[in-house]
C-alpha cells in the first residue's frame, strides 16, 4: 500500500543553507546525498512526496538528475528559491507543480510559507520556509511545519499527521526530532 510523505526546504545546491540552519554538513555534496538517502528510506517507489518548495538552487544540470534520484510521485508546490518554470520541473521529474498553495485531502493547504489559519478554519496547513526558526512551532493547533531540520532530514509521514490531529497520538512523541 503506498503511503504520503511530506517535507519542505531541501535547498539542495545551496552551500549557505548549511552555515544559516547549522546543517550537519560539510559540503553540498554531503547534504544532497545524505538529504536524498533520507528521503528514500522512507519514500518507497510507488508512494506519494509531496515537497513543499524550495527544492534547490543549482542550475537545471545540476537540479534535473536529483529529481530522478528520489524516490516516489513527487510534486512541487514551489518556494521562494525555486526556478519559476513549471514545465522544467515537469521534464525533470515533478509529475504535478503548483506555483500556489494547494488544498489536499480537503483540508490540508500545503503552502510553502506559513498560511494563517485560525483553529476555527476547518484546514490544517502543512508548510516550510521557516526552517528552524523559533518563532515556529513545529507541531501547532493549525499546522506543520515540515521544513528538514525539524524532521532530521526525513519526510513527515500523511497517518502521522491525521493521528496528530485527531489526537490518536501522543503529541511529545511527534516533537521528538528522532522520531521518523
Amino acid at each position: 500500500m503506498s503511503k504520503i510523505w511530506f517535507t519542505a526546504d531541501p535547498h539542495f545546491f545551496h552551500a549557505n543553507i548549511i552555515k544559516y540552519e547549522n546543517r550537519p554538513f560539510e559540503n553540498t555534496e554531503e547534504m544532497n546525498k545524505e538529504i536524498i538517502k533520507r528521503f528514500n528510506s522512507k519514500v518507497k517507489r510507488q508512494d506519494k512526496l509531496i515537497i513543499a518548495g524550495d527544492f534547490g538552487l543549482g542550475s537545471w544540470e545540476q537540479l534535473f538528475p536529483l529529481v530522478s534520484q528520489i524516490n516516489g510521485h513527487k510534486i512541487l508546490v514551489m518556494g521562494n528559491h525555486d526556478k519559476k518554470n513549471i514545465a522544467m520541473w515537469m521534464e525533470a521529474g515533478f509529475a504535478e507543480v503548483y506555483r500556489y498553495p494547494i488544498i489536499f485531502k480537503d483540508f490540508l493547504m500545503v503552502s510553502h510559507n506559513p498560511l494563517y489559519v485560525n483553529e476555527n478554519m476547518p484546514y490544517v496547513n502543512i508548510f516550510g520556509h521557516v526552517h528552524s526558526h523559533p518563532s515556529y512551532e513545529t507541531w501547532s493547533r493549525v499546522g506543520v511545519c515540515v521544513s528538514v531540520e525539524r524532521h532530521n532530514y526525513y519526510p513527515v509521514n500523511f497517518d502521522d499527521i491525521m493521528e496528530y490531529f485527531s489526537g490518536k497520538v501522543e503529541r511529545k512523541k511527534l516533537h521528538d526530532p528522532h522520531h521518523n
